[in-house]
């Protein structure tokens, strides 16, 4: 058999490989209660910040309770569901050559379905790499004091 020969076939796909899915990737959350983070202080690492895994066949529900299962579940005072997180990526535009910031959606943590946490990860344009800021906010007409 001539190598030539061999290269010209396509690669078969074996078995396993479609059992596997899509990788997850590494996603850096900068997180701050009742207010955004500026660009560039996330860009410069100042901010302290929290890292989960991400599938981009994930909801902004399902990476919202991921990072409240860091952020707020884990802490006494903060362990309710009455939560809203607005999320938004980070990330550096080169031709722009500036960091670049981009509203992704609001999810609230006792509803999947209520704003935008059914939009998938895929959709909303993120990439691996880019940086995600949270906005970390009571749900006001569920809370009652």
């Amino acid at each position: 058999m001539d190598i030539r020969e061999s290269r010209s076939q396509s690669p078969e796909l074996s078995q396993s490989e479609d059992a596997v899915g899509p990788c997850p990737f590494l996603i850096s959350v900068y997180h701050q209660f009742q207010t955004k983070n500026h660009v560039l202080d996330i860009f410069e690492d100042v901010i302290p910040s929290i890292q989960v895994y991400g599938w981009l066949t994930m909801t902004l529900y399902e990476l919202g309770v991921l990072i409240a299962d860091q952020l707020l579940l884990n802490n006494e005072e903060t362990r309710h569901s009455e939560w809203s997180l607005q999320i938004r990526t980070i990330f550096y535009d080169k031709y722009k050559d500036r960091p670049i910031a981009r509203d992704l959606g609001t999810v609230c943590l006792h509803n999947p379905k209520l704003f935008q946490g059914n939009k998938l990860l895929k959709r909303t344009g993120i990439k691996c790499g880019d940086k995600i800021d949270v906005t970390i906010k009571e749900d006001k007409i569920r809370i009652k004091k």
